[in-house]
């Protein structure tokens, strides 16, 4: 169960199994009895999502087009449903209008938890870089903990990196994202990211 101020934070290059330990955490808040809410661009993190050889469903029972939700916001601002939510697109500007748009409405509904997977898609878009960071210094008082997923730690805006409270990576070796991870997590943490393996993980906690 994931705490009204917490931001869980999955980061590993393709195939390090960062989407797999989101899910897994998810898996945990739904059975806890939370309500989970996914923004779910490539369709994985629903039992009705895209399978695939080299991918696991996620735990969530159902999923949503983008499009359903906005014609009809009432599921998500008034229900109790837990779902991934599809964007329907992959082009960047119109994932970072879609992820806005439900990161927004995310925190007028209050009390769930909110997950964000292939950050790499829209975080170049000031929009979404507005409403992510919105959500990670403000989620709590909506009672909105966040999960997010990213190939590389500065695809998340430098205000929420500020927030994570725990960050679970593979092997960064860039250097601006080993800068990153030592700026919230310590150097000395920071240092040992680069010489991980595949398949190797570190975990921070803000403690």
């Amino acid at each position: 169960m994931l705490r009204a101020h917490e931001v869980n934070l999955y980061v590993g290059k393709r195939g390090s199994r960062k989407s797999t330990r989101a899910k897994e955490v998810l898996g945990l808040c739904l059975k806890a009895g939370q309500r989970v809410v996914v923004f779910d661009p490539h369709d994985e993190y629903s039992q009705e999502g895209r399978a695939s050889d080299e991918v696991v469903l996620g735990p969530l029972p159902s999923r949503r087009e983008l499009w359903q939700l906005k014609a009809d916001p009432s599921e998500l601002l008034e229900g109790d449903a837990s779902f991934a939510v599809v964007p329907g697109s992959l082009r960047k500007a119109e994932v970072a209008k879609a992820f806005s748009w439900l990161a927004w409405t995310v925190y007028e509904a209050g009390d769930l938890v909110f997950a964000a997977d292939e950050m790499v898609l829209f975080w170049e878009s000031s929009e979404a870089q507005e409403a992510m960071n919105f959500l990670a210094t403000q989620g709590r008082h909506a009672k909105v903990p966040l999960v997010l997923a990213a190939q590389r730690v500065v695809h998340v805006p430098y205000t929420a990196r500020t927030q994570v409270t725990l960050l679970d990576t593979g092997k960064q070796d860039d250097p601006d994202d080993v800068a990153a991870i030592a700026k919230r997590c310590g150097k000395d943490f920071a240092e040992q990211v680069p010489k991980l393996k595949l398949g190797e993980r570190l975990v921070w906690r803000d403690e």
